[in-house]
């Protein structure tokens, strides 16, 4: 019942955006009114293709088809909606064709996409947990929202972060990471969003591009998010919103395009409630949140690690 795939109309259709609806379950979205009557636990019941008229809460009458995907062992893996706007009274029957030839290719895409799924390399993950952590950011690989990772030091999240960037529409991209713990707060600002010649003592003399104008189209990564300084975050805070910036004494307002990945080792929640980290800031990065657990709750995957390291 989880939704894990939404498309430009769909977001339309019921005036909500793809992060609104990822990760919920259909049926705490149908409390919401968004649309209804349901039909996917019906095509669940019978384990057959089924179609039905449907409203929306934008007032579109709909035709949605359900069609269900079967795993190897003849369990539902998937349910596939076909979704489409009949309001203007377009024919049943055109609709209804129509529908069979998208659930075709789709059907094969999914196919296909269940095989590439859990790929990922360099990487040990045989528990049903790390599993599962894989699988949601697959899916959330998809969207371009931000993503914010937690977990203990070593549990992965660098990886994590990657595999998502490699998975997502910006793979073609640059994949550019900083550690924030790393770097005097003094300097840190300057490599995020870059100075202009003269811009302090020490600076290079032709200046220098930021991190953020480097991962133009692609993805940043701010690892230990927890350890950047407010007057740092406010700026960040600026940039995620507007998609703009200023380079430390420059007088040009910038434009770049990159998705931002924060992690962190830190409970962050704690860090806004004593002041130390922005609760806005905190929000804009959480759109969706990873938690990888120590390998101490995942003991699965212990035997397959020793395995690895001594190959």
């Amino acid at each position: 019942g989880n939704v894990v795939y939404v498309n430009a109309s769909c977001m339309n259709h019921y005036g909500k955006q793809a992060e609104d609806m990822l990760g919920k379950l259909s049926k705490e979205l149908v409390e919401q009114n968004l649309w209804g009557p349901r039909l996917s636990p019906l095509s669940q019941q019978y384990k057959k293709r089924l179609t039905m008229e449907q409203m929306s809460c934008t007032g579109v009458k709909l035709l949605t088809t359900a069609t269900p995907i079967f795993n190897e062992n003849g369990e539902i893996e998937y349910i596939i909606e076909n979704v489409r706007d009949i309001t203007e009274g377009h024919g049943l029957k055109e609709e209804l064709e129509v529908s069979r030839d998208f659930l075709a290719e789709v059907t094969d895409y999914v196919v296909r996409q269940r095989t590439e799924e859990f790929t990922i390399r360099n990487f040990v993950a045989k528990s049903n947990i790390m599993q599962e952590i894989i699988k949601k950011s697959w899916r959330i690989a998809e969207v371009n929202s931000n993503v914010l990772i937690t977990g203990e030091s070593g549990t992965g999240k660098g990886v994590i972060a990657r595999y998502i960037h490699d998975c997502s529409p910006r793979k073609r991209g640059s994949f550019v990471g900083i550690n924030c713990a790393a770097l005097p707060e003094s300097l840190i600002e300057s490599e995020l969003f870059g100075y202009r010649k003269g811009a302090f003592s020490g600076a290079a003399s032709k200046g220098k591009i930021g991190l953020i104008r480097t991962a133009e189209k692609g993805t940043l990564f701010l690892d230990e998010i927890g350890e950047l300084p407010l007057s740092v975050q406010a700026k960040l805070l600026h940039f995620i919103q507007d998609g703009t910036y200023f380079e430390v004494g420059g007088t040009q307002e910038r434009q770049a395009d990159c998705r931002i990945i924060a992690a962190t080792n830190r409970d962050l929640r704690h860090m806004v409630e004593q002041g130390k980290f922005r609760e806005d800031l905190y929000y804009r990065l959480k759109v969706f949140e990873i938690s990888i657990p120590p390998l101490s709750e995942r003991v699965d995957d212990i035997i397959p690690l020793i395995n690895f390291f001594l190959q």
